[in-house]
């Protein structure tokens, strides 16, 4: 969650614009349903690979969409646990213009 980086992002602000976010189904948003499978479309259940199973996924749209609107040059820096890790690593490979 969000709650992760309580004690970096204070440090982070110094340097860089910084937005915490909660995927659904975890931290404020838990009470959404999230699944990987829940997440992708129908398309990418037919993908061979967790990756383009993971770029089809509501987290990467979500993510891709807060660095396109909040993004001061149009790339930005992704750090992430657990799924957000995965998030960051789909989005630097399918996205790398998004990344710094």
């Amino acid at each position: 969650t969000r709650r992760s980086f309580g004690l970096q992002a204070p440090q982070m602000l110094w340097h860089y614009r910084v937005l915490l976010i909660d995927l659904p189904g975890h931290g404020s948003r838990e009470q959404e349903p999230f699944t990987m499978e829940a997440g992708a479309s129908p398309k990418a259940l037919l993908y061979p690979t967790f990756a383009d199973l993971v770029y089809e996924n509501l987290a990467i749209k979500i993510v891709t969409t807060l660095i396109i609107k909040y993004s001061m040059d149009g790339a930005s820096l992704i750090l992430g646990v657990s799924l957000g890790a995965y998030v960051a690593m789909a989005i630097a490979g399918t996205h790398p213009e998004l990344i710094k």
